[in-house]
């Protein structure tokens, strides 16, 4: 078995919110790569679907999937000001039913 097969495998066990778009898809870069003298590709994680995109997306279907239960109405979310992170989940609260709340903290001490 292939090490991303096992990687697969361990992340099917935790519950997620299928949030994305996902997989996202490979786009070649020709251009750069002969440049390169090797074959480019880039990951396209701006498609996912969602707002800002990219890994916050994939995190957030893991939150998202541990506090699913019909039990749990609000999202408590504690994330630095300047996290996209932070706003992802007002996004999406009102598709999957919640109410998200925000206790946001600075960066750095002031």
């Amino acid at each position: 078995m292939k090490d991303s097969d096992l990687l697969l495998n361990a992340l099917r066990r935790f519950p997620r919110a299928a949030i994305g778009h996902l997989p996202t898809p490979l786009e070649t870069m020709p251009n750069l790569g002969k440049e390169l003298g090797l074959s480019l590709f880039v990951k396209r994680d701006d498609f996912t679907g969602i707002a800002f995109g990219g890994n916050k997306v994939r995190q957030l279907e893991y939150y998202l999937g541990l506090h699913r239960p019909s039990l749990l109405m609000s999202c408590l979310s504690q994330e630095p000001c300047n996290q996209t992170l932070c706003a992802l989940p007002r996004l999406w609260d009102g598709v999957l039913g919640w109410s998200a709340i925000f206790s946001l903290k600075s960066a750095s001490p002031t």
